[in-house]
């Protein structure tokens, strides 16, 4: 297993065959590539540039319970499994289409998952099985959204566009 520890400055690393771990502040446009294995993406408030987790179950760990968005150039490819501590995010759709899994990893009741930007579709009907309130608002994108609810009494608030809203 390697470690690749990031600086504030711009980091350009390529992960190993195996198993890597990204992880250290965020800072200058990164590019993090995990090629193959199962790679963990440790990252902190204001991250961007590239993540690609290549093949592999990749995970990024969005570390700290205040750390609640996704930069707008921050571009996120290949990583199947999100994990936050924090009790929402604000993302767009973009950034969260390739997650199989959004885990939550605290105690809160709710998990409020605020949209912007470009819309798109995102279904939650298998990716988010979390015991954790579900509420997702997409009144900051810019085009239409169709979003599938999770499993749970979901809450969903759409854009000002023509939406496709499922529970």
């Amino acid at each position: 297993m390697a470690t690749f520890t990031l600086t504030t400055g711009q980091n350009l690393f390529n992960g190993s065959a195996g198993t890597d771990v990204f992880q250290g502040p965020a800072g200058g446009s990164d590019s993090l590539k995990g090629n193959a294995g199962n790679d963990f993406f440790n990252i902190q408030t204001g991250q961007t540039g590239l993540i690609d987790g290549g093949s592999g179950f990749d995970t990024l760990f969005m570390v700290g319970s205040t750390n609640n968005a996704f930069d707008l150039n921050l571009q996120i490819l290949g990583v199947e499994q999100l994990i936050m501590e924090a009790p929402s995010l604000l993302a767009t759709a973009a950034q969260l289409k390739g997650f199989t899994y959004i885990g939550v990893s605290n105690s809160f009741t709710d998990f409020e998952l605020s949209l912007r930007g470009a819309g798109g579709s995102l279904n939650f009907s298998t990716s988010y099985t979390e015991p954790q309130h579900l509420l997702v608002n997409a009144e900051l994108t810019t085009s239409a959204v169709k979003i599938v609810g999770s499993t749970h009494s979901d809450e969903i608030i759409g854009s000002d566009f023509n939406d496709t809203l499922k529970w």
